[in-house]
């Protein structure tokens, strides 16, 4: 865990070290509420650090069970025309499985469309319990924008530890 900014043990920007280098997952807390998920997601990329340090030994990090499936068809789309090319967008759908627990989180997404033809040093321990309303964002660790932006405002949610 490397920690991108500590101000308070309701305000900070964390980042969990997963398999692959490459992503990043990125949790933050912030003691006012953003009014949208680009809120959070600004709020949250401005914090990180290239030379973040890692977390130390005594911090304690408390994080909750999520568990987030949806399926969603995007019923108002069927039937138009897409245009230029005489193709009608038939079907369009979207899926999301997420899961975090204390091993880690877990994203996997999918979406379809469907078309038819009309034609070391001594610290002070940091506390960091991660209880709503907080932000986790997903993103490629080059990339200028997250694949990713959850806020969690509740505990609708969080499962049971």
């Amino acid at each position: 865990m490397r920690v991108h900014h500590y101000a308070a043990k309701d305000h900070f920007v964390i980042e969990l070290l997963g398999k692959t280098p490459d992503d990043q997952i990125i949790l933050a807390k912030f003691p006012t509420l953003p009014k949208t998920s680009g809120e959070a997601s600004r709020n949250t990329l401005k914090h990180l650090r290239a030379n973040a340090p890692h977390a130390e030994a005594a911090d304690l990090l408390a994080v909750p069970n999520i568990v987030a499936k949806e399926f969603v068809e995007f019923s108002q789309l069927e039937g138009r025309r897409v245009t230029g090319n005489g193709l009608i967008l038939r079907k369009a759908m979207q899926s999301i499985d997420f899961t975090m627990d204390e091993k880690g989180a877990k994203l996997r997404r999918e979406g379809g469309i469907s078309f038819g033809c009309s034609m070391q040093h001594h610290v002070v321990p940091r506390l960091m319990i991660l209880d709503p309303p907080f932000a986790l964002i997903m993103k490629r660790k080059n990339a200028p924008q997250p694949y990713f932006v959850a806020w969690f405002a509740n505990t609708d949610l969080l499962g049971k530890p």
